[in-house]
């Protein structure tokens, strides 16, 4: 077995690799929920029948194995049942000491960036909704602002 610059031996990449390509999903499945012919029939009371197929491009996205490249509900269970499964793997191979320094920077340093980066994003960029727009989207546009902040803190 040959190993890769900067995995260490009891890595499994599989996994890794597996666990991005969810995320992935997850991401387009977001990306996606912005155009309105998508997010009305992802919404659970706007999708077709089961039992009647009818031949259509967003049919054969829906119903066959191609849903898998959106599927972002799947997506979101495989990544956290992998995750889990890491995450145990690893707390229970190293002492749970170094096991929590360890992740504190590299997990909530990230973390604290983005929340930042997106607190600030939704403060400077107002968000309203849009005829015509989705309905995810047009469910998202809301007055956001620091007095909101000092609420929360």
């Amino acid at each position: 077995m040959s190993m890769q610059p900067g995995l260490r031996s009891d890595r499994r990449a599989g996994l890794d690799g597996l666990r991005g390509i969810a995320a992935l999903i997850v991401v387009l499945h977001h990306s996606l929920l912005t155009l309105p012919w998508f997010a009305d029939r992802a919404n659970l009371g706007l999708l077709g029948p089961k039992n009647h197929f009818k031949l259509s491009v967003h049919n054969l996205f829906e119903y066959t194995p191609l849903h898998m490249f959106y599927g972002g509900t799947e997506a979101v269970m495989i990544f956290f049942v992998l995750s889990g499964y890491v995450l145990v793997n690893s707390v229970s191979r190293d002492p749970l000491a170094s096991y929590v320094r360890l992740r504190l920077l590299r997990l909530y340093a990230p973390i604290f960036v983005a929340v930042t980066l997106s607190g600030g994003l939704v403060l400077f960029f107002s968000r309203k909704a849009l005829v015509g727009g989705s309905w995810w989207m047009n469910s998202h546009a809301i007055k956001f602002t620091l007095a909101d902040l000092r609420d929360i803190c």
